[in-house]
């Protein structure tokens, strides 16, 4: 399980509590939560962040290192980075 489905799961177990205390069923919960994960996700996928001010493409060593780990961390919770 990614980074990101695990924080949905984690969110959404409060909200499974709710629905359950309301009276919806197990089958219900689970359309609630497919729909839910759709929303995460696209939100997910609407952050983009522009490094191209932060950075010089010619950096080298420590800064070279900081920005592939940057956008490694940022790329497993679900955010787009560019350059451009």
């Amino acid at each position: 399980m990614d980074e990101s489905r695990k924080q949905f799961e984690n969110w959404f177990e409060s909200k499974k509590k709710e629905f359950k205390i309301n009276g919806l069923g197990l089958i219900h919960v689970a359309r609630i939560r497919d729909k839910y994960w759709e929303a995460w996700q696209a939100s997910r996928q609407a952050i983009e962040i522009d490094l191209s001010d932060c950075f010089s493409p010619y950096d080298c060593g420590d800064e070279a290192v900081w920005i592939d780990q940057l956008k490694k961390k940022l790329s497993v919770k679900g955010i787009k980075t560019t350059e451009d």
